[in-house]
């Protein structure tokens, strides 16, 4: 009987120890972009185009990595999640490169037409090349 207490009470110093590690890691603040060196530079165009020709190759080179990017914004938009986003222009000419941003003040500055360099982390292509927690330089 002693050890089936001495199990229970393990396993839930456990469970609590466990519990405390995934909150705390779960809402663990994420350091701004703007603090990260920057892996990769390229303009809007250049990226775009290494993505529709090859997926997979750029998807090496550039996914999951820090991007400097330089482009005309075409478009500021707010993304399905609520956030401000913005399209950087390319040879395309339905598709770009979209820049989920950092901060909302950021957006309301920017006019379209814009020459500007935004730095992010390149989360693949969907239909645009997609960049998120940008911070524009």
């Amino acid at each position: 009987m002693k050890n089936w207490k001495k199990i229970i009470l393990m396993a839930f110093v456990a469970g609590v120890i466990g519990g405390s590690v995934g909150l705390y890691l779960f809402f663990k603040p994420v350091s701004s972009t703007a603090k990260l060196d920057t892996e990769v530079r390229e303009t809007a165009t250049v990226l775009f185009q290494q993505y529709s020709e090859d997926e997979n190759s750029a998807n090496a080179r550039f996914l999951g990595k820090v991007v400097e990017v330089r482009g005309k914004v075409i478009d500021i938009r707010t993304t399905d999640a609520g956030k401000p986003a913005l399209v950087l222009e390319t040879d395309d000419a339905i598709f770009g490169v979209l820049c989920e941003l950092e901060d909302e003040k950021a957006a309301k500055s920017l006019q379209t037409g814009s020459e500007i360099t935004v730095k992010g982390v390149c989360t693949g292509m969907l239909l645009d090349v997609v960049l998120t927690r940008c911070v524009i330089l």
